[in-house]
């Protein structure tokens, strides 16, 4: 006889749980944190440094101007939204 084959509900329906969780998630407006290296120092005396997240460079300013070159930062990026 042929094994019948069992539908797993509750796998069913946690999957699309966190799928719609997961899809709310990303649509929130929080700060987020990423780590970033420094490529570019020459402002460092006013805290401002080019930093690079693996994809992209971008401008990142700070209270602390000892940063060098391939320094590894943590980064804020408010609401998650790099143009600010």
């Amino acid at each position: 006889m042929a094994q019948e084959q069992k539908t797993n509900y509750n796998d069913i329906v946690l999957t699309a749980i966190d799928t719609v969780v997961s899809k709310r998630l990303e649509d929130l407006d929080y700060d987020k944190t990423i780590i970033a290296t420094i490529v570019n120092a020459d402002g460092a005396a006013s805290g401002h440094y080019i930093v690079n997240d693996g994809a992209i460079d971008f401008d990142a300013y700070c209270s602390n101007n000892s940063y060098v070159v391939d320094d590894q930062v943590y980064v804020t990026v408010p609401k998650g939204d790099f143009t600010q």
